[in-house]
């Protein structure tokens, strides 16, 4: 067993000031914690394999699948499934906070549709 404490990892940043920590890294599996500032976004993109979860801890996010836009709250999540292109972005004046579960892994399973 291995106690996962966010303090103990470093941050990576992504988008426009956006932070992740990557909370469990494994093949079939990837877990994130992620923050986004206000007015912030990630570009269109799809994944080729993973399919992914994602749970809203705090604040409000917007989504884009496909051509559909959700808002999720917290304690609201949306499944993204594999070649389901899609943009996460935050237009509140709040920081939002979300886990991003991705099976298998996303690492090196990004594609970028816009820049």
């Amino acid at each position: 067993m291995k106690l996962i404490d966010k303090k103990n990892i470093k941050p990576m940043e992504w988008g426009n000031h956006c932070e992740s920590w990557q909370l469990l890294d494994k093949e079939n599996m990837g877990v994130f914690h992620e923050k986004m500032p206000p007015n912030s976004a990630d570009v269109l993109h799809k994944h080729q394999f993973s399919e992914q979860f994602l749970y809203v801890l705090h604040g409000t996010v917007g989504i884009v699948i496909n051509t559909d836009t959700h808002y999720l709250s917290s304690g609201q999540g949306i499944v993204i499934t594999k070649e389901v292109p899609h943009k996460i972005f935050n237009d509140s004046k709040s920081d939002v906070e979300f886990i991003l579960f991705a099976s298998p892994s996303h690492r090196n399973d990004r594609i970028e549709i816009e820049q």
